[in-house]
């Protein structure tokens, strides 16, 4: 694949995010701080980072509209405003579980309407309000309700990685669940019914996702002794090894699928960011390795500075390049 098209590439992510940045202060962040007011809800400046920048921007510029490619079509208004509530959801549904103690069939009643608003703490509120405005997107996939609960049953289940015993084998299961779900609930927030060839696809990105998050989250994760993929590797390499395959599988069934080699092309092109700064990490924490010794495991008392990426680094603008192009030949 052409290296010199991957800095195009990146110009276009680029673009991408500041479109996406601007619709979500402009239209999305006022929506969602009303929904706060009215729910007497909070946000923590990091909260609201994470709500307003972090989600919107995974979400839409780097799964959903490079979902669409297979459709060889932009995102439209409806979309974008339903997949970014969507995830500012995902993120407030996950609290829910992980922190105030919902079960499962607890957010499933709230989501369908079944609880009353004045019984609910602030943050369910809060769900339930940006909830009303999510359904006023207009239609919405008839297989969206039976994923949102595939997606909530893995996150209500990954409790077990606190669990320090678990082996490599069993974090990366979790870690690829939890990731393929979650990306394929993007994918039934399009206006699209997608082939299961497709699904598979959206599935592998989210796995990739997934993997990448918990590379860059070492650090915290070993501060709240959360066993992942990573953290459970022997070694560096072996956590590149098993990632490096998991790409080859994107990669085949891109490959596989009965598009145009312009297509294809370009859905491995843009495809292949998301894995390019996860092995920007891993070349990192190669460094970190040799330097300190020992597993990932047990590198909590690192200096944080080592196993955190400083992607605003020239340096690793020159990385990216050259791990995408790598990724899109595998």
């Amino acid at each position: 694949m052409d290296v010199f098209r991957f800095p195009f590439t990146g110009i276009n992510y680029g673009v991408r995010m500041l479109r996406q940045y601007s619709y979500v202060q402009s239209v999305i962040k006022p929506l969602v701080l009303d929904c706060c007011n009215k729910a007497s809800f909070m946000l923590s400046k990091q909260h609201a980072r994470e709500l307003f920048r972090t989600y919107p921007i995974y979400t839409v510029c780097c799964n959903a509209e490079n979902y669409l490619i297979l459709r060889d079509r932009n995102i439209n208004h409806n979309e974008r405003k339903r997949i970014t509530l969507g995830g500012i959801m995902a993120s407030l549904s996950d609290e829910l579980l992980d922190e105030d103690g919902w079960t499962l069939d607890d957010l499933i009643k709230l989501l369908h309407d079944e609880k009353h608003l004045t019984d609910l703490n602030n943050r369910a509120q809060l769900l339930v309000l940006i909830n009303q405005a999510f359904k006023s997107t207009g239609y919405i996939n008839e297989g969206y309700l039976e994923q949102l609960q595939k997606a909530f049953y893995v996150q209500a289940t990954s409790s077990i990685q606190f669990n320090s015993d678990i082996s490599f084998s069993e974090a990366a299961k979790i870690t690829k669940e939890k990731g393929g779900q979650a990306n394929l609930l993007i994918g039934y927030l399009l206006d699209e019914q997608f082939s299961e060839q497709e699904k598979a696809f959206i599935y592998q990105t989210g796995v990739l996702g997934q993997l990448m998050d918990d590379i860059y989250d070492i650090y915290e994760d070993l501060q709240q002794n959360i066993q992942t993929a990573i953290t459970k590797a022997d070694t560096i390499a072996e956590m590149e090894d098993f990632f490096t395959n998991e790409c080859r599988i994107m990669n085949a069934i891109v490959r596989e699928m009965p598009l145009s080699k312009r297509l294809q092309k370009k859905l491995i092109r843009y495809s292949t960011f998301i894995p390019a700064c996860a092995f920007i990490a891993l070349e990192q924490f190669k460094g970190v390795e040799k330097q300190f010794g020992g597993k990932p495991g047990t590198w909590k008392n690192l200096p944080r500075k080592s196993l955190i990426v400083d992607m605003e680094k020239i340096s690793n603008d020159i990385k990216m390049v050259k791990y995408c192009s790598y990724c899109s030949t595998l």
